[in-house]
């Protein structure tokens, strides 16, 4: 059944968004130092009125949530959306349309799930037959009839005029796959922007005060 309280999880493609930022990406990196560099902070003798301990463990935890969220994100997110977030970066390296569906073919054998906006799983034949009819030039009306979709997919003839417009949809047939994870990691995610706000808002409070 239909249930639009799921549309408040977010997709890959928006959990791509933060996984495949610069700043968290260097999240790895700051869980390690960030407990040295308070270790060494902690010895000066200018720095303890600041009681900046209790804002750096709030900076590790805030990296550590990020680390974990992209750590998860890299292991679980569809290659098609990790790896290229536009039609105009997937053809800058060279990839096709037969790269495109090999992409499409492995996910569909991988199990991945698609659902629509209302959270109604469609089955892998019927999204094969719907990109069929969408984009290819209907010379291989065979391969609907095919149990496997994972292999109609792969040798699916799409027609050279509409790769791009393939390429978006087949992209965004993957969006709402793995909803288990798409929950954690955009939980985990969300506790990190909490932390991150929360640290501004010290850190903010503590120059104001030492303003006034």
């Amino acid at each position: 059944m239909s249930n639009r309280k799921d549309s408040i999880i977010p997709s890959w493609n928006w959990i791509a968004r933060v996984g495949n930022n610069k700043i968290t990406k260097s999240s790895y990196y700051w869980v390690f130092f960030v407990p040295f560099i308070a270790k060494i902070i902690e010895k000066l003798p200018e720095i303890p009125s600041l009681e900046l301990p209790f804002s750096w463990k709030i900076f590790f935890f805030s990296s550590l949530c990020f680390g974990i969220g992209t750590l998860l994100y890299n292991w679980k997110c569809p290659d098609l959306v990790k790896k290229y977030e536009s039609w105009e970066k997937y053809k800058k390296v060279g990839l096709t349309k037969g790269q495109l569906l090999v992409f499409f073919s492995n996910w569909l054998r991988n199990n991945g799930v698609i659902r629509t906006a209302e959270n109604d799983i469609v089955t892998h034949n019927e999204v094969v037959k719907t990109v069929y009819e969408k984009f290819s030039d209907n010379s291989r009306p065979d391969l609907l009839q095919i149990k496997d979709a994972w292999y109609s997919a792969k040798y699916m003839p799409i027609q050279d005029k509409l790769e791009n417009e393939a390429f978006w949809y087949i992209r965004s047939l993957m969006y709402n796959d793995k909803l288990k994870y798409r929950i954690i990691i955009g939980t985990i995610y969300a506790i990190g922007f909490i932390l991150i706000g929360l640290l501004i808002a010290i850190n903010t409070y503590y120059v104001i005060k030492a303003i006034i």
